[in-house]
């Protein structure tokens, strides 16, 4: 007959298993959603730390599950040996299959990221300017000298506006890198609407990107111009060739670049 201390310490393992149990199904479902979330480039960093995750997962779900494993694991020299959910945990960290490599190049990627990614949000914010008709007309009917003015006031002390500026100004000096060393195809991201967005932005927002790139940005703001006036100047030159015949034929600037 099982005492009153027995039972005791019966229902005390049953409560750590539920403990444990819990533990490890939280882990899982945070796992799921780092997997499901919207990052197409994820740090290698990120993915060690999920599998060490997953592994203390399935050691925890191991020592709920009745039963006795035994693993002895030797490599060069270094020997193993673990039982139980500890055994459960070196299987899963040592026998991980291994991670295939995306199969969408650095190209598609970076469209993805202007279009539904963190950068498409930011692109959204900065271009949020003309979503009222009236700041259209205003912005139209002042002077060139003037209008600076009115971004600075748009602008504001807003943290969150401020940050998609420089964000999106590292992004397009990125896309710049990514096709200087070959990794992009210059056509496809040319001929995007990435183009377009990032043309505009620089135009729109000139006066203050050079107040950043005099504060220790320089180079980044002119390998993000360089996107536009040396990888796509002949998208460029087609876009202002109709107001302004100079631009038809204009020549490429990548001057001042660090290679």
């Amino acid at each position: 007959m099982a005492t009153a201390s027995q039972n005791g310490n019966s229902n005390d393992f049953r409560v750590e298993r539920y403990v444990g149990l819990a533990i490890a199904v939280l882990i899982v479902l945070f796992s799921f959603y780092i997997i499901a979330r919207n990052d197409p480039d994820p740090e290698p960093n990120t993915v060690v730390f999920m599998r060490i995750l997953l592994t203390l997962a399935c050691g925890v779900l191991g020592g709920t599950i009745p039963g006795f494993l035994n693993v002895e694991y030797s490599f060069g020299g270094l020997v193993i040996r673990a039982f139980g959910a500890a055994a459960l945990a070196v299987l899963v960290y040592v026998f991980t299959p291994q991670v295939l490599p995306s199969l969408r190049t650095r190209t598609e990627i970076i469209l993805d990221q202007s279009r539904i990614g963190d950068i498409g949000a930011l692109f959204k914010k900065v271009n949020s300017y003309w979503d009222l008709p009236k700041r259209t007309d205003e912005y139209q009917k002042t002077p060139l000298d003037e209008r600076k003015k009115l971004i600075t006031a748009w602008i504001g002390d807003d943290a969150s506006k401020n940050n998609a500026v420089l964000e999106v100004t590292k992004f397009v000096a990125d896309v710049h890198g990514c096709i200087d060393s070959k990794r992009c195809v210059l056509s496809e991201l040319c001929t995007s609407s990435l183009f377009d967005d990032a043309d505009n932005f620089l135009l729109f927002f000139d006066s203050l990107l050079d107040n950043w790139a005099a504060a220790g940005h320089e180079q980044t703001l002119k390998a993000a111009q360089a996107f536009i006036s040396c990888d796509c100047y002949r998208q460029r030159n087609e876009k202002r060739c109709k107001n302004h015949k100079p631009m038809c034929n204009a020549p490429p600037n990548c001057e001042g670049l660090k290679t």
